[in-house]
């Protein structure tokens, strides 16, 4: 069971011996971690490289549950996972971290979608540029080539988008 403790500048989250801290004084997150009965040392990061917030979900293929988690994703790529009872019990402090945070929901997945549609159009107009039968559809050999360069831009700009290198 994920505990939530909520006030204006400061939210925790507990779970077992992990706590989350979202403090908004300080404009930090801090993990804390303890193992059987030594503390680890904070992990802090800056509450602005929250990028994401979301319920993990994964089920065990030897009894079939479903165990499902917190996670929080950083602009650098790490993350951080705190783990719940259950479903509800993840949504409920994912919303709380959302609404803590201000973060939507679509924030994280926007990139991507713009980035596969970028690289739909160019594979698109790629194809409606080659030659079909021996007919060439562009009159002049640099206008193609230029085309083409753009085209080879726009895809491996989509691709950065989808993968979230941006």
């Amino acid at each position: 069971m994920i505990a939530i403790e909520n006030s204006p500048q400061r939210l925790v989250l507990r779970s077992g011996s992990t706590a989350i801290t979202l403090d908004k004084g300080a404009n930090a997150a801090t993990l804390q971690r303890k193992l059987l009965f030594w503390e680890r040392k904070p992990v802090p990061l800056p509450l602005s490289s929250i990028a994401e917030a979301r319920v993990e979900t994964t089920v065990d293929p030897a009894s079939r549950a479903e165990i499902c988690s917190v996670m929080l994703r950083s602009r650098e790529g790490g993350g951080w996972v705190l783990s719940a009872r259950d479903k509800q019990d993840a949504t409920a402090a994912v919303a709380a971290v959302r609404e803590f945070l201000s973060i939507s929901y679509g924030e994280g997945r926007m990139s991507q979608i713009v980035g596969v549609a970028m690289m739909i159009a160019a594979v698109a107009i790629f194809v409606a540029l080659l030659p079909w039968g021996g007919e060439v559809r562009v009159k002049s050999d640099s206008a193609q080539t230029f085309g083409i360069m753009a085209l080879i831009v726009v895809f491996i700009l989509g691709a950065v988008f989808a993968l979230k290198l941006n």
